[in-house]
């Protein structure tokens, strides 16, 4: 018979720790039907409520700052899925989707990045969240310039997700220079040499509602 020695106790009594940690960082950074943090309403996720959908918010517009032809669009959606989490924080990540119509000059996207959302203070979930992207791109079509920008694969801010019946995104992101069919500096130059454009919107959650983040 094989008795376990004391270094073997103490690794497994430190593989016990660090799951038992997991489990709780996987228990909180959940979007929920209510404002708890853990979720004892519905969480939504895997399996339940896979997408976050949010439109425009009526009477409002989604405009991008540029110092050349800078474009504004009175239709946009935007899908969220929630089908993965972050390994190490538990918090929830997943493609999005940004479509735009009605646009002063063409707007479109042509890399679909993904969205992770994290708690706006650690340890003190309010039911909102910080949303950071990855990888996004968007190309404007404006004054015979067709100019890429977006997030660089690192992550930078998107905007925030505030909870509530509707939940509402607010997007205040600056998004950097990526490629054109012209010239770097038709798209750079025209923007005072700097290689970065702003992007602006509020949008209402649709689905699920109601939806908060803890």
């Amino acid at each position: 018979m094989k008795y376990l020695t004391y270094g073997t106790l103490a690794v497994v009594a430190m593989l016990a720790i660090a799951l038992s940690g997991a489990a709780t960082a996987s228990a909180t950074g959940s979007y929920c039907s209510t404002k708890t943090s853990p979720c004892t309403g519905i969480e939504y996720g895997v399996g339940v409520g896979n997408d976050l959908e949010a439109t425009l918010k009526k009477g409002t517009e989604a405009s991008f700052g540029w110092v050349g032809v800078a474009p504004k669009c009175t239709e946009s959606t935007l899908d969220y899925n929630l089908e993965d989490k972050n390994l190490m924080t538990g918090d929830p990540t997943g493609e999005i989707t940004l479509t735009f119509g009605n646009c002063s000059c063409p707007v479109t996207t042509i890399k679909n990045g993904s969205i992770e959302s994290k708690t706006e203070v650690a340890g003190k979930p309010n039911g909102n969240a910080t949303l950071v992207d990855k990888g996004t791109q968007i190309t404007f079509e404006c004054g015979g310039d067709k100019c890429v920008w977006g997030w660089a694969t690192a992550g930078g801010t998107f905007g925030q997700f505030v909870g509530g019946a509707p939940a509402v995104i607010n997007v205040k992101a600056t998004l950097s220079f990526f490629a054109t069919d012209n010239s770097e500096l038709e798209c750079t130059g025209l923007n005072n040499g700097t290689a970065t454009a702003t992007f602006t919107a509020t949008y209402e959650v649709t689905e699920p509602n109601p939806a908060f983040f803890g």
